[in-house]
């Protein structure tokens, strides 16, 4: 069977054949049929490209369906009947916002009983968490006074007394004086300076100058909490080789730590001290100079409870400052066999200036005394 040829070139083929023989060729066999239907090649075509253009109509209304769930998703508020929306009403107010509301959120009605908005409500500043300056009188009124207490480094557990002077705008000077525990006699008296600043949650001093040093001795910082009231501790770090931390409580809203009157200390002071011979009675004489210096006459009997300790006495001498007094023993008047001279450290006199106690340092077990101006 002859291979197919395009129709057009079976008509000339024809007319060739005419032409050639002069007799008439017969045409050629229509083209196949397909039941009732003839079906080319071009028809084929074309139903190929149709069907074509429907599958991709198809698959294009699909994906524009998957993506309608989103639209509506984000252009309509989701409804759920576990969780209403609550009517705006006096009894369930709409949450006031942090910031100053904007032009948008002014136009949603209000009830007519809300309160207007304050300053709590709408504060004009950040929400910082950095402690601000405390500049309130009650701030000041805290922190200014006399706090006594205690404090550690390398020598021990030390008295500490602080006499601070508050500034409302944060600032802060003080004068540290330290002393000797009774449990712990060996730390020797001084006074510097205090520079610092306080927050409402903060209050840091820095060292500045010594007022009275003793030999070997260091000045620190401090680095405490804001106390809560005049009532409440003040502790904190104490910032220093070897020293840890300070525990102070306010007794007296005095702020001032000037140099004593020298009349307030000169005169006769009586009581007892406490050495390896037990309880003794102490009348101590107390001469002092404008500069600071301090002598004393060291007297001592047998008390009552303990009547067999002899009589004697010495000479002293040493200075006052701020900080306390320090005595040192010099020459003896009249010693008993036996006994040796002593040192005196004391802070300056309490009670309103009525009462001397401090330490006593020397051999034999001694420990502390305590005398009232005569």
């Amino acid at each position: 069977m002859p291979d197919p040829i395009p129709e057009n070139q079976n008509v000339r083929r024809t007319w060739r054949a005419v032409g050639r023989s002069g007799r008439n060729v017969p045409p050629l066999p229509p083209p196949q049929t397909m039941g009732n239907s003839h079906f080319t090649r071009r028809q084929f075509r074309q139903a190929w490209a149709t069907l074509l253009g429907v599958v991709v109509l198809l698959v294009g209304l699909n994906v524009l369906n998957q993506s309608a769930p989103e639209d509506r998703a984000t252009s309509e508020p989701p409804v759920t009947d576990s969780a209403p929306q609550p009517a705006l009403s006096p009894t369930s107010p709409k949450p006031a916002p942090a910031a100053t509301p904007t032009a948008a959120s002014q136009t949603v009605s209000e009830p007519s009983v809300r309160p207007p908005p304050t300053d709590a409500s709408h504060p004009a500043t950040t929400t910082s968490t950095r402690p601000t300056t405390a500049s309130s009188p009650s701030a000041v009124a805290v922190l200014t006074g006399t706090w006594e207490g205690l404090y550690s480094c390398a020598q021990g557990e030390t008295g500490l007394r602080l006499v601070m002077r508050a500034a409302p705008l944060g600032s802060l000077d003080a004068d540290f004086l330290f002393s000797a525990l009774p449990s712990n006699p060996g730390v020797r008296s001084g006074a510097f300076s205090m520079k610092g600043s306080y927050t409402s949650a903060e209050v840091t001093l820095t060292q500045s100058h010594w007022i009275d040093q003793p030999a070997g001795y260091s000045m620190v910082d401090l680095s405490g909490s804001l106390p809560a009231s005049e009532t409440g501790l003040f502790s904190g770090d104490v910032i220093g080789s070897s020293c840890t931390t300070f525990t102070l409580r306010k007794v007296s809203a005095e702020a001032s730590a000037p140099l004593p009157n020298p009349a307030d200390l000169t005169g006769t002071w009586v009581g007892s001290y406490t050495c390896s011979q037990g309880e003794t009675g102490l009348r101590l004489i107390l001469t002092a100079g404008s500069g600071g210096s301090l002598s004393a006459e060291f007297n001592f009997y047998a008390l009552p409870g303990n009547p067999s300790v002899p009589s004697g006495r010495f000479v002293m001498r040493g200075s006052y400052t701020i900080a306390g007094i320090t005595l040192t023993r010099d020459h003896w008047i009249d010693q008993p066999a036996g006994y040796n001279m002593v040192d005196l450290q004391a802070p300056l006199p309490s009670n309103n200036g009525q009462v001397l106690d401090g330490l006593v340092a020397g051999t034999g077990g001694c420990r502390t005394f305590s005398v009232r101006k005569a």
